[in-house]
């Protein structure tokens, strides 16, 4: 049970980029929500290096639940995937 959910993290964390990408937000302003300076939004987006904390409010401010209907797909596919391998 505990290596599928660091499983499921780490692949919403590889689809991070995406699900911004997908959000329609401009960078500046996620990061602004954030509460961190862009530089370092960018610095942490470019290699993936949100922590877990940061994750959970990226995923807010971009209201990830409504993003994964349209990604839904391709990134359950991936954990259904990741759980049988």
């Amino acid at each position: 049970m505990i290596t599928e959910i660091i499983k499921d993290y780490k692949i919403l964390q590889s689809h991070l980029d995406e699900l911004i990408n997908v959000s329609g937000y401009k960078l500046s302003y996620i990061a602004d929500q954030m509460e961190i300076s862009s530089a370092l939004f960018y610095y942490k987006r470019k290699n993936n290096k949100f922590s877990i904390d940061e994750t959970e409010r990226l995923l807010t401010v971009i209201r990830a639940e409504e993003l994964l209907d349209r990604l839904e797909s391709n990134v359950l596919r991936e954990m259904k995937a990741e759980r049988e391998a």
